[in-house]
């Protein structure tokens, strides 16, 4: 048996290439235009639930949003939050946040992670949570870890 010759690789890496590529396209929505690729600053003060003790953290977020819109209308909202910031007893924290967001017509509901990681000794957290609108309802879950 002989071994394969370099035009025969070269021939099976293009095939395999064109397959991922094809199956990424394919997987993508059809007609799904970006019609909104922002960034938002802003702050949120709000408690550690797995460290009470530490009082108020306040945070400072970057969020990067893209919104599609698809053939029917339908929204995608893609969000990636990323907070630093500092309790009032000066525990220091790093966020970050995944977040989609799906509106039909007047309805939506947004699925998001959080991983709150302190900077030190201090409890983390991780959130996963669901809101659905209107009428607004959360459903929230949430694991301090070390």
């Amino acid at each position: 048996m002989r071994p394969p010759t370099i035009h025969f690789i070269v021939g099976r890496l293009v095939a395999v290439g064109t397959l991922v590529i094809a199956s990424l396209v394919l997987a993508s929505p059809a007609n799904a235009d970006v019609i909104a690729n922002e960034h938002f600053m802003f702050t949120v003060t709000n408690m550690n639930p797995c460290a009470p003790q530490d009082g108020l953290v306040t945070l400072n977020f970057e969020e990067h949003r893209v919104t599609q819109q698809l053939a029917d209308g339908t929204l995608v909202i893609h969000s990636n939050f990323h907070g630093t910031g500092s309790s009032a007893s000066g525990v220091e924290y790093v966020v970050n946040r995944h977040q989609v967001t799906v509106v039909v017509g007047q309805t939506g509901s947004a699925t998001f992670e959080v991983r709150r990681i302190s900077k030190g000794s201090g409890d983390n957290v991780q959130i996963e949570a669901t809101r659905t609108f209107p009428p607004v309802v959360d459903t929230i879950t949430f694991r301090c870890v070390g």
